[in-house]
């Protein structure tokens, strides 16, 4: 299986309120009864944050993902869990992507290339 890293740094985002600004590039918003979250480029600035974590990196799982398919995030989790590396996953219609801690980049990319995946480096 193929995954993309991108090269920038994200972070994640516990808003007070809705976004209220456009955000350019690569985002993800998710709006629900409990919270307003974002996961977003780490340079980007924001207002009303509640809660941020940073240093993120983003890997994507090329291709798309038919929803019959299943295990593929439960496989690299499983992976990563077996050396203590957490990950924080978000799903669009068409593909899921996944970050880990920028400490735990390399030894990510080693551990799933010596498991057979082929990592494009943006």
């Amino acid at each position: 299986m193929n995954l993309k890293l991108y090269s920038e740094e994200f972070k994640v985002v516990r808003l007070k309120k809705a976004l209220s600004k456009k955000i350019e590039g690569l985002f993800f918003y998710s709006q629900t009864e409990d919270e307003f979250s974002l996961v977003c480029n780490s340079s980007i600035e924001l207002e009303h944050i509640d809660r941020v974590e940073y240093n993120y990196r983003l890997l994507k799982i090329e291709g798309i993902l038919d929803f019959s398919l299943v295990g593929i995030i439960s496989k690299i989790s499983g992976l990563l869990a077996k050396q203590k590396i957490s990950i924080f996953v978000v799903s669009t219609y068409n593909t899921d992507y996944f970050m880990v801690k920028n400490n735990k980049l390399q030894e990510t990319v080693e551990l799933l290339e010596s498991n057979g995946y082929i990592i494009e480096k943006q």
